[in-house]
């Protein structure tokens, strides 16, 4: 009897994580929408007057994949973000010209949080990237944390 509880909690908590990776897989998109949108109005802040060239998020590589010693300049608080929640920068694989901006869904790490990198170039020496993480349940997305770097 104690043994059928047992394999019912297991059976439960199985299902509950299967359908919270579910859900991030079903809510990538609407994530991705939410953060374009913020990074379109983050751009328009930045006061440049042509259209923003979005790059398409395979497009883009991961910074500190070629070299993995500068992740040592990380902060305490970015290096727990990067373990955690594979916060990472991310660059245009080829140099489009300024204005950019790109925006891409980070591999699922735990049930029903979805992840997203994004970040955009205004002009030469001026951008704004960042990693936001949201809340998800089946294409709903409630934003939970922002986690912006700029620079300029």
């Amino acid at each position: 009897m104690r043994s059928t509880r047992v394999v019912r909690v297991l059976y439960a908590l199985v299902s509950l994580v299967l359908l919270g990776f579910i859900s991030d897989f079903i809510s990538a998109r609407p994530a991705r929408n939410h953060a374009a949108r913020a990074v379109a109005d983050s751009f328009a802040e930045s006061g440049v007057q042509r259209p923003v060239t979005w790059v398409p998020s395979a497009e883009v590589a991961d910074f500190y994949a070629a070299r993995p010693e500068e992740r040592e300049n990380f902060t305490p608080e970015w290096r727990w973000r990067a373990r955690i929640f594979g916060a990472t920068l991310y660059f245009p694989t080829s140099e489009p010209e300024a204005p950019w901006a790109y925006v891409r869904s980070e591999p699922p790490r735990f049930p029903f949080v979805s992840a997203v990198s994004y970040g955009f170039v205004a002009r030469p020496r001026y951008g704004h990237c960042g990693f936001r993480l949201y809340a998800n349940f089946f294409g709903l997305v409630f934003p939970v944390k922002d986690w912006p770097t700029s620079w300029t």
